[in-house]
Order: C-alpha cells, then structure tokens, then sequence
C-alpha cells in the first residue's frame, strides 16, 4: 500500500494497487466527481480532455444512425424500437443522433433511451433544452441507469423502466469508463432483456 495526498481533501487515502479499479478508492472519487458536477464535468471551462467535435459530432451520429435505419428496415415489426445510450453525459451526442434519426425518417420508427448513471446529469440536460427540438416520451426517454446493475433503469422520478425492445445500444462515452471486471458479465448483455 502506498500513500497519498487526496487532491480534493485533507485526508489521506490509503490505495491498493491490487485492487481492480472499480473497487478502489480512485474510483468512488470519480463516480462523486460526475454525480456533483453534472454537465459542468463536460464544459470547456472545467476540463479540454472531451473531445467534442469526435465524440459528439452529427456525422458520428449520422454514421450510427444509417445502421439503427438498416435494422429498423429489415424487420417487418411496427413497435417502435428502443436505442439506448449508456453514459449520456452532456447529452451533445444525443442531442446530434437525434437529429439524424429525424434526418432519415427514424423518428416514430425509434425512441432513443438517453442513460446515465447521474440523475444530476440527466436533470441538468433536461433544464438546459438539449432537446428541445424533440418530444420526450416519444422521440426519447432520460433514464437512469447503472450498466453494471441489471434491472437498475428507473425515470427520472425513480419509477422503474423497461428496456424491452432494444434494438442497438451506444456506449460513445462509456467504454472508457466502465471498469474493466464488465468483462466477467459480458453473457449477461448478450439477453436481450435488460430490464
């Protein structure tokens, strides 16, 4: 074990480099620090290490897009298909794969599913009009969601959600950050009921 100084606090922390990274204290801090902060952890005044105009851009979006259209065209179902975005973040990627699906005529074929595991995030996202060109509860849903709690998906007022038809799921800011013991549950996410 090795000591260190705790950048936001007085204290000392004590980490265990032998510890798989989401059960270490390193961690939790990072979880709090996106829980507190919300959309704040994204703006260019916080932080430059979000690549925005990557990450979040409308021909990504588009790009993604065209594939959720080839799925949608091939089915013969008239339900209306789940895509869930896990780790919404600031909601800039959303906001753009929106409008792609409103671009190729997905919009009342699909419902995009915005997640993060972040109230604060979601609510803040919400507040700031991200999607105000768009109908929530039928061109998208914001959901609270933990992809390493099945079963975890409840709205925004803590009622539980059902991710029952999803057809794709984006994970543009979550492999990064998903810590990497998710590789003992990768049989889970092969079901296709994650709710």
């Amino acid at each position: 074990m090795v000591k260190f100084q705790a950048a936001s606090t007085s204290n000392t922390t004590l980490f265990d480099y032998w510890k798989p990274y989401n059960e270490s204290a390193i961690w939790d801090i990072a979880i709090g620090y996106y829980q507190n902060k919300g959309v704040q952890a994204f703006s260019s005044k916080e932080t430059k290490s979000v690549p925005h105009t990557v990450n979040t851009n409308y021909q990504n979006a588009l790009a993604i897009a065209k594939i959720v259209k080839a799925l949608v065209d091939k089915s013969t179902s008239q339900e209306v298909f789940q895509i869930l975005e896990c780790g919404a973040g600031s909601g800039y990627f959303s906001r753009q794969f929106l409008h792609a699906l409103r671009d190729l005529g997905l919009l009342g074929k699909v419902k995009l599913i915005i997640s993060d595991f972040s109230n604060t995030m979601l609510s803040q996202i919400r507040d700031l009009g991200m999607f105000a060109d768009f109908t929530e509860g039928v061109d998208f849903d914001l959901v609270n969601f933990n992809i390493l709690e099945r079963g975890s998906a409840k709205d925004l007022a803590g009622k539980p959600y059902k991710l029952d038809n999803v057809i794709s799921t984006i994970l543009n800011y979550v492999l990064d950050a998903l810590p990497l013991t998710v590789l003992k549950k990768l049989p889970d996410i092969s079901e296709t009921n994650f709710g």
